[in-house]
């Protein structure tokens, strides 16, 4: 499929693929079940899928399906991550609070209070304490000392 890189619209492009599969399937079909007229939504999903096929071979020919294995493995390493998380924030726990706009250093100290889990149960919310009052971040904003309150005198 040359044509691929002479066409200058994507428009173009699923619907001179879709003519094309048409075309294939009409001669492979008795002269009285060929499809007539204009093109329908499963040719042309089925003609952008295809083109998308050719896309992604061309640029990661070593792996056909990595961009789909790369999402899937993204999704499995967030949800590892989260899972992690969970466990890893328990109540009482010294933590850092991220700021993305200061380097680690500066980062404030915060003492978990208690664990809010959703509706679902997972913890996405807890409540810390710090020099300036306590407050409800969001537990991706913690990051876990290696020493825990229990370890500690304050």
């Amino acid at each position: 499929m040359n044509y691929l890189s002479e066409i200058s619209s994507y428009e173009k492009i699923i619907r001179v693929t879709a003519w094309i599969f048409r075309f294939y399937n009409n001669i492979r079909k008795q002269q009285n079940d060929r499809d007539f007229g204009d093109l329908n939504t499963q040719e042309t999903d089925a003609a952008e899928r295809a083109v998308l096929k050719i896309v992604q071979k061309q640029s990661f020919p070593n792996n056909a399906n990595s961009l789909i294995s790369q999402m899937q493995m993204l999704g499995q390493l967030r949800n590892f991550s989260q899972s992690q998380k969970k466990d890893v924030i328990k109540e009482s726990d010294i933590d850092l609070i991220v700021d993305t706009n200061s380097e680690r250093i500066y980062w404030p100290l915060a003492k978990v209070m208690k664990l809010i889990p959703g509706t679902d149960g997972r913890v996405r919310v807890v409540e810390v304490s710090t020099g300036g009052g306590s407050f409800l971040p969001p537990i991706q904003r913690l990051y876990p000392l290696e020493v825990s309150g229990a370890d500690m005198t304050v």
